[in-house]
């Protein structure tokens, strides 16, 4: 089986998540967040594997993959195969920045909030304090940042305030979402969601302020289009559509990531070929 990146078709881009392990206690995560320990070499099995069969494009997340004592060595793997590296983090504990460049291309906050009252409604366990130090000290360091803005009836009301904050900031690159009712979600979600024209309502504020500002406020739903490829700890491989995680087998049996490259590749190809929505995932 021809597992080369020169495939008429083969997945382009793939988000790895790290561990289940978050001590944040967001009230919309769906994950078992105990610790689920998978070893450093398993975790390199994992990326040569998506590796030679393609990838090129990689979101590193979890749970919280800060949690993760190789969450660097793993960024560091792809990029010395020439592979792009982005990492998703809530940004709850300290980033390394002495060795974050060569490790990652660009890193993706969860930030919620920057008023300390409402990012504690939305992740309990973490400190805002430490949040915003990372975000400071990464725009300090010129290194390619994006802040990802979840919009729940937890944070509504403070969330043209935060944007603003965080474009005082410096910050140059936010993307907006809205929960979505996939699977087992629903019941939850319905709690915490507003209704779809309250975030287009919002939606269409934030272009004026994105326009004004001159800084890119993009929104998930918009862009992703159902490319999502998410492969578990374990190795368990899923696309993310609009209604639930499609389980498509195991990373190690090779028709596996045939069979999600055939169905996802027209789509990431269109996508992941505009600078414009470069890290996507």
């Amino acid at each position: 089986m021809d597992n080369s990146p020169n495939r008429t078709t083969h997945l382009i881009s793939a988000c790895l998540e790290l561990t289940n392990e978050c001590e944040v206690n967001c009230p919309y995560c769906l994950l078992d967040c105990k610790q689920q320990f998978v070893s450093k070499k398993r975790l390199f099995q994992i990326v040569d594997a998506l590796l030679e069969h393609g990838v090129r494009r990689f979101s590193i997340g979890g749970g919280e993959p800060l949690c993760s004592e190789d969450v660097y060595s793993i960024g560091i793997r792809i990029k010395e195969a020439s592979s792009e590296s982005l990492l998703r983090t809530s940004g709850c504990r300290p980033i390394n920045l002495n060795i974050i460049e060569q490790a990652y291309d660009l890193i993706d906050i969860s930030i919620d909030s920057t008023s300390a009252v409402y990012y504690r409604r939305c992740k309990p366990n973490a400190d805002i304090k430490i949040v915003l130090k990372n975000i400071e000290d990464i725009l300090k360091a010129s290194f390619e940042l994006r802040c990802n803005v979840l919009v729940t009836k937890l944070n509504y009301n403070d969330i043209i305030r935060s944007i603003e904050h965080l474009i005082l900031l410096g910050v140059k690159n936010i993307r907006m979402q809205q929960l979505i009712h996939r699977g087992l979600s629903k019941a939850k979600y319905e709690e915490l969601m507003i209704s779809g024209n309250a975030y287009n309502t919002l939606m269409e504020e934030l272009k004026h302020i994105s326009e004004r500002a001159k800084v890119h406020i993009s929104d998930l739903k918009s862009t992703t289009q159902r490319a999502l490829c998410i492969i578990k700890p374990n190795g368990l491989v899923y696309i993310a559509n609009q209604f639930c995680l499609e389980f498509f087998g195991d990373i190690f049996d090779h028709a596996t990531l045939t069979k999600v490259g055939e169905q996802l590749y027209d789509i990431q190809k269109e996508l992941y070929q505009s600078k414009a929505e470069f890290y996507l995932p």
